[in-house]
């Protein structure tokens, strides 16, 4: 129940959430350049007026919903942005997945709200709990008042209010609520109007108000509010459903000609993707890249891990040795991330005898490789059923199961060389052999040689070997 005494809702308001989705696409140094002198604008036919600013831009004149002309004429070197409305609404999902690691209960409150209800998460947050969901909002990177109360409602109407304060029980809801304006409820224009009208300004003024004549008035719709608001009635909440799979997308603000200069909106998605990760305690192990391009072409890149991760640095390390070398064929309009397939996330355990982290260091050097030289450049070998030792082992992709590494065979040096060099005789002190290798007869490419472990002078080992039909002398490999 909405107002059940035990429950405490949550509000999460994105306060200038028309400013901060738009400045997602913008780098911080165009941003920095502007200093500060931006304003997000909407328009309503042909008028355009304003829905989001920096907050320092009203100690010069600037406020919400006033008209771009009149904003030109305070501060004429205002860039105005438009108002992106599929980033203000994917940015209230990225909140909502990120709450979604603090409550089975989420609900969005379009445009700009996002409900929790945290009676059950309270003894897991601990006792400073408004620090920690306050630091997590911010780590979103969107700016946010919290206010919680026993009821959704009330809870929404304080943040609107932007009296962002908490209030645990039903008994002190009343008197928390009295002064607050009536247009920070829910109420449609007429209702708003027709109170006006009556000379009631305040919501403790409406509380006190018979209500048989408000019925009468206004109908059952404003009652129920009011219920709502107290705790009187339940409120129907459609509760929140993370999606299974992540894909994002950012705009730019302008096009973008090299590769390297993507790298600011790459860390924002990343960013939003951790997110949504670690609400779902998941992991991946590959993901993908699109660039759109002015000309509407989509071309993707694939990232492939050697390992399950969600540390959105990591992912953009990765991602910036491939950026860093990247040709774009046109200029990039558009950027979207995906990932194909998630992994519940299991970390490593480690204790005093863990003999992890050099292989781990390993993989991530080999997933550098990777990023810089290619997929396909990075390679395993992988032992072949083939006696001749120029056909025994084939390249393996690094990342697929069994194949990691390079079979031991014995007595095989790691360096076998793509052509027998010739020599004028046995080139040292023979160690090891011979060992007759006769094979090939049914592929027309077969051998007939004996094969020696010798070591030179100054102590190298090479593998030799002879033709039993020449008779020559050849060196195949080396071995240190």
């Amino acid at each position: 129940m909405a107002g059940d005494k035990q429950s405490l809702w949550l509000c999460i308001h994105l306060k200038q959430l028309a400013l901060d989705a738009v400045l997602r696409s913008l780098p911080p140094e165009e941003l920095d350049h502007q200093q500060g002198l931006v304003a997000v604008v909407d328009q309503r036919g042909s008028q355009r007026w304003i829905c989001g600013f920096p907050a320092a831009l009203s100690e010069r004149g600037i406020h919400q919903g006033q008209a771009l002309a009149a904003a030109y004429a305070l501060l004429p070197q205002l860039r105005a942005l438009p108002r992106q409305l599929p980033a203000e609404r994917q940015s209230l999902l990225q909140v909502a997945n990120w709450a979604c690691q603090l409550s089975s209960r989420v609900c969005l409150h379009a445009p700009d709200m996002v409900l929790l209800e945290l009676s059950g998460s309270l003894r897991l947050l601990g006792e400073n709990w408004r620090q920690v969901i306050k630091q997590g909002v911010r780590e979103t990177g969107f700016a946010a008042g919290l206010a919680a109360a026993p009821t959704p409602a009330a809870s929404r109407i304080l943040a609107r209010a932007g009296s962002y304060r908490l209030i645990q029980s039903l008994d002190p809801l009343p008197g928390a609520l009295r002064r607050l304006p009536l247009p920070y409820l829910e109420l449609s224009d007429e209702l708003q109007s027709g109170l006006a009208s009556l000379g009631v300004s305040e919501l403790g003024e409406l509380l006190t108000m018979p209500r048989d004549g408000l019925l009468r008035r206004f109908g059952q719709p404003l009652l129920d509010h009011l219920d709502q608001i107290q705790g009187k009635a339940a409120e129907r909440l459609t509760t929140y459903q993370p999606p299974q799979q992540f894909e994002s997308t950012l705009e730019l603000s302008s096009e973008v000609h090299e590769a390297g200069a993507l790298v600011f909106a790459l860390r924002r998605l990343l960013a939003e993707l951790e997110t949504f990760l670690r609400a779902r305690d998941q992991a991946l192990a590959a993901f993908e890249l699109g660039l759109q391009h002015s000309h509407g072409e989509t071309r993707w890149l694939e990232f492939g891990l050697l390992e399950l991760e969600r540390d959105a640095q990591r992912l953009l390390s990765l991602s910036q040795e491939r950026l860093n070398q990247l040709q774009l064929r046109a200029p990039v309009r558009q950027l979207t991330l995906r990932v194909p397939k998630l992994f519940d996330h299991a970390p490593a355990a480690s204790d005093l005898f863990d003999q992890t982290q050099p292989l781990n260091e390993l993989s991530r050097l080999l997933e550098r490789l990777r990023s810089r030289l290619g997929p396909e450049s990075v390679h395993g070998l992988s032992q072949w059923a083939d006696h001749r030792p120029e056909r025994a082992s084939r390249p393996w992709p690094i990342n697929e199961a069994g194949a990691a590494g390079i079979c031991p065979l014995n007595a095989r040096p790691v360096w076998i060389l793509d052509q027998p060099q010739p020599l004028t005789d046995c080139p040292g002190e023979i160690l090891e052999g011979p060992e007759r290798i006769e094979s090939g007869w049914w592929d027309g490419a077969d051998i007939r040689r004996d094969y020696y472990v010798v070591e030179q002078r100054l102590g190298q080992q090479l593998w030799v070997y002879q033709d039993c039909r020449s008779k020559a002398w050849f060196k195949h490999g080396l071995f240190s």
